[in-house]
């Protein structure tokens, strides 16, 4: 059966199953806030406020700052007052974007591939798109469906029906622009070709624009560009290598060769259990050399007329992650896993007889045997500091504020606490300050309460361990094996 119709459901299956009993997790819990505020006035989507970076508790400050435009959130306002935060929301709104997603990675194989189910199992087992999968309720997702069912359709010489999806990619998340730099060289000797798809993708895009120019007063695209430096964000040399070290994730080092995989595999796998080999230095080296050998891959690829689209979308949206980001974390690679699984899956097609061509997709396992512990690590931590928060709200019938971000602050702000941005707080009021939940405030004052959620085990984000899969800022290291507790928190008094 051909990927394109099978790969949807088993997209739309995984959703389902990750969206069991999970707790916002990462940025979910801004998205959330965001929607509940704008469901009664969609047409003012940034009409909503919260104490965020970069204007923290001020009430005044410019929300239209916000790097991305609405669709997403706008999305998840027209579900999120009929089926709340849980189970139905994830599904409902994440099941088109889990079909599209999978249609489109199926078509693409299917275009690009002899054997296309072994490129649709090197995709699907890769521990980013795992996690991106679980994370249905981020931007990520929408932008990953979008953006690749726009190449799927120029691929299949569709360019109007391509420039109106890819739009619509980028009133999710501007850096979809980037495909724009792969479809514009590849048909430069073919300008009816890109003018089919520009004059659909013009229209959507500048009417969007002029929406949201009447809503901010704002042309959006340009004064999000024109004020990006007031979001904080990391050295750019550290990004650049953070993102090689999770660029080694997204494809099973099974496609480079048994011995690649056993490398790179083996202290992935002791540092899944607990047995990290210096420090987990020897997995990031590892990692980021195998990171770079995908790039090396994908420019080889240029030479090569049937891959050159494949090659120049990995690369552009690897660019893409380093120079315009503020720090990379795997869910920015999402995009780069569709072309990296097709460029690994025509690899083994030149290596492998042809009567073991159909084993390939096995290369993955290991693979998606990773990406499955690192999905239930996410969940674990993000359950955990939903623990610490009920404890810190239990012990304390008072009200008062909190730092910290993620399922943390969803749970804290559920309860009555109020979310405080780093500022000085009257004498006398009551301070929740998490651990691992985003750097926060340092406590102050009289020790009320603490309390320690969850014992060793893998983590993704630990800040002391130097972890921090989604942010190389908060760590080099993306999962480790952690000793101590798996999330931590005092409650204070603030004392003059």
């Amino acid at each position: 059966m051909k990927p394109s119709r099978w790969l949807p459901l088993l997209c739309l299956l995984l959703l389902g199953v990750f969206a069991v009993g999970a707790l916002p997790m990462l940025d979910e819990e801004s998205y959330l806030d965001m929607a509940g505020q704008v469901a009664g006035h969609r047409g003012q989507p940034y009409g909503w406020w919260r104490a965020w970076q970069p204007w923290g508790n001020d009430p005044a400050g410019d929300t239209s700052l916000f790097a991305h435009p609405p669709l997403h959130w706008v999305w998840l306002s027209i579900w999120q007052p009929l089926l709340g935060d849980g189970f139905a929301l994830r599904l409902v709104s994440g099941a088109p974007w889990a079909l599209v997603l999978g249609w489109a990675v199926g078509r693409l194989c299917e275009l690009h591939l002899e054997r296309p189910a072994v490129g649709a199992v090197l995709w699907l087992a890769s521990p980013v798109v795992l996690l991106g999968l679980q994370l249905s309720l981020m931007v990520d997702l929408p932008v990953l469906a979008l953006g690749s069912a726009a190449m799927s359709l120029w691929s299949a010489r569709k360019p109007e029906l391509a420039g109106a999806v890819l739009a619509a990619a980028c009133f999710a998340k501007y850096p979809a622009l980037v495909i724009w730099g792969v479809w514009i060289p590849l048909a430069f000797r073919q300008p009816r070709l890109l003018v089919r798809a520009a004059w659909p993708f013009a229209l959507l895009f500048v009417g969007g624009q002029a929406f949201l120019y009447a809503s901010t007063g704002h042309i959006h695209v340009l004064h999000v560009l024109q004020n990006a430096g007031e979001i904080g964000g990391g050295p750019l040399l550290e990004r650049a290598i953070g993102t090689l070290v999770r660029l080694g994730l997204t494809l099973s080092p099974g496609v480079g060769s048994p011995v690649a995989a056993g490398v790179v595999a083996l202290p992935a796998g002791l540092s899944v259990l607990g047995l990290d080999l210096d420090g987990g230095v020897l997995l990031s080296g590892l990692l980021a050399g195998w990171g770079g050998a995908l790039l090396a891959m994908a420019a080889l690829a240029l030479r090569e007329q049937q891959s050159r689209l494949l090659a120049l979308w990995a690369l552009l949206s690897v660019a893409a992650v380093v120079v315009g980001h503020n720090y990379v974390g795997g869910r920015y690679l999402l995009p780069a896993t569709v072309p990296l699984a097709l460029l690994g899956a025509q690899h083994l097609e030149r290596w492998l007889p042809k009567r073991l061509r159909a084993y390939g997709g096995m290369m993955a396992l290991p693979w998606g045997v990773l990406g499955v512990a690192l999905v239930h690590a996410e969940r674990q931590h993000s359950q955990a500091w939903a623990e610490l928060a009920e404890r810190i709200a239990v012990a304390s019938p008072e009200k008062g504020v909190f730092t910290g971000e993620w399922t943390f602050r969803y749970v804290m702000r559920k309860s009555g606490w109020t979310y405080h941005s780093p500022a000085p707080l009257p004498a006398g009021t009551l301070l929740a300050v998490p651990t691992h939940a985003s750097p926060s405030i340092q406590g102050q004052g009289e020790l009320l309460f603490a309390a320690d959620v969850g014992e060793s085990g893998l983590r993704l984000v630990d800040l002391e361990q130097g972890v921090g899969y989604h942010a190389e800022t908060l760590g080099p290291r993306p999962f480790a094996w952690s000793r101590g507790p798996l999330a931590s928190g005092q409650l204070f008094r603030v004392e003059p």
